[in-house]
C-alpha cells in the first residue's frame, strides 16, 4: 500500500491501525507482542503471521539504526507525495488490498487521478501487505506490468 497520500473523504486519518504503526515506536519501545499485534492489522488473515516472520521483522525493527531513523516517527514526519505526483511521467503501477487498515481506500484512486499513467489493482479479502498475502498476483502482476513496452 503506497503512502504519502493524506486526507480522506471516506474515513478519519490517520486510521486507527496508522496509529499503532507510529506507537510501535514511540513511545516505544518496540516489543514482540506489539509487532504482532500491528501485523494483524496489516493482515485481511492474520493467521497468514508466521513466527518466522514476525521474528524476522522484529529483530531487524530492534536494529539500533533502525531505531535512530525511527526516534520521533509520526503523521508530522510523513511528506504528502500529491503535489509531485502530476509530474511523474513514468508509467505507475499500484496494488491495493480492499481490506487495508493501515490506508484508506480513496488512496489508491488518488494516485489514479493524480498521476498521469496510472494503473490500479485492487484485490478484495486483502490487506496492507499484498506482496504477502496475494505473493503469486502481486508477482505476476508487478512482473508483467515491468515487462510490457
Amino acid at each position: 500500500g503506497p503512502g504519502g497520500v493524506f486526507g480522506s473523504i471516506l474515513q478519519p486519518t490517520p486510521t486507527d491501525a496508522h496509529s499503532e504503526l507510529f506507537a510501535y515506536y514511540n513511545p516505544g519501545p518496540p516489543t514482540k507482542d506489539k509487532l504482532r499485534k500491528l501485523f494483524n492489522s496489516f493482515l485481511c488473515d492474520p493467521s497468514m503471521l508466521t513466527e518466522d516472520l514476525l521474528e524476522m521483522r522484529y529483530q531487524s525493527s530492534i536494529d539500533p539504526e533502525i531505531l535512530s531513523a525511527m526516534s520521533g516517527y509520526g503523521i508530522q514526519r510523513l511528506g504528502d507525495v500529491r503535489p509531485i505526483l502530476p509530474a511523474i511521467r513514468q508509467k505507475a503501477l499500484v496494488i491495493w488490498g480492499l481490506e487495508d487498515r493501515i490506508l484508506t481506500l480513496d488512496t489508491p484512486l488518488t494516485f489514479a487521478k493524480l498521476l498521469p499513467s496510472c494503473e490500479v489493482l485492487m484485490y478484495p479479502k486483502t490487506g496492507h501487505w499484498v506482496q504477502w498475502e496475494r505473493a503469486a498476483d502481486f508477482n505476476r502482476a508487478a512482473t508483467e506490468f515491468l515487462l510490457r513496452d
